[in-house]
């Protein structure tokens, strides 16, 4: 009985002694406290590094002579060994630096000296003419005489419409004399009017148009010479289309042919 109790002790004693042999027995060193680094002490210590760098002696490359020789033969540095080139740049750098003055045009207007007499009257010329081509063009008229002879023709016309044919037919040899074939147009007309109603064909009235007399003519004039007769002497009168003498006698003659057809 007491071996038995001998030997469960020694049983259980075997794996205390081998948790004991398997213990950690690493020893820890105290902690130390750092001083912690200052951005002052970093800075100084790159310094330090550049400081040294720089004060590093540079190497340069050596280039071989027969390299150097073999890139000259190039065509690509055929200038390298031309002394002209390097004449002509030296010059064109030159010329890029200094100043360059340029004559600057004479104005046109500058009426200085015989050129700018020369000028004057180039412009004075050209005035000239255009004012010429505007009286043409209004009928050897100025602009500020349109007004002034409109008003004077609108009186003239009212007047003319009450006319008697006899007076009419005194009027068309005056203007005619007077080689105002325009206004001996107009009369011509009038006086074919009186006489259109006196035939019957017409009814005159101061206040009937044209195209108003052309429609009553119509069905006494089936060939329509007095509509034609009526467009020539508003082409004539009122648009203003001076006639030559040997126009104003065929037209004057178309009318005659006309008021001499006797009634249907």
């Amino acid at each position: 009985m007491f071996r038995c109790l001998l030997v469960a002790v020694l049983l259980m004693a075997v794996p205390v002694v081998h948790a004991q042999e398997n213990t950690d027995t690493t020893v820890l060193a105290p902690e130390v406290d750092l001083a912690p680094v200052t951005d002052e002490e970093v800075t100084e210590a790159q310094e330090e590094e550049e400081k040294e760098v720089e004060a590093w002696p540079p190497t340069f490359r050596q280039v071989p002579d027969s390299t150097a020789k073999r890139i000259r033969s190039q065509k690509d540095f055929e200038y390298a060994n031309d002394p002209a080139y390097w004449t002509q740049k030296k010059r064109k750098d030159r010329t890029l630096k200094e100043p360059t003055f340029r004559k600057s045009p004479e104005p046109f207007l500058n009426f200085s000296g015989m050129s700018g007499l020369v000028r004057i009257l180039i412009i004075a010329g050209f005035f000239i003419l255009l004012a010429f081509l505007v009286y043409k063009l209004l009928g050897n008229r100025w602009p500020w005489q349109l007004k002034e002879a409109e008003l004077k023709e609108e009186e003239e016309a009212a007047a003319d419409e009450m006319l008697d044919p006899n007076s009419l037919e005194a009027k068309i040899k005056q203007a005619a004399a007077a080689k105002k074939f325009r206004h001996a147009i107009r009369y011509t007309y009038l006086l074919t009017l009186r006489n259109l109603d006196a035939k019957g064909w017409i009814q005159y009235q101061a206040k009937s148009t044209n195209s108003s007399y052309v429609n009553q003519v119509r069905q006494f004039d089936p060939k329509g010479v007095f509509a034609y007769l009526t467009n020539v002497y508003d082409y004539v009168w009122y648009g203003e289309f001076e006639l030559n003498e040997e126009q104003f006698s065929k037209v004057y003659k178309d009318f005659q042919s006309f008021t001499n057809i006797p009634n249907h």
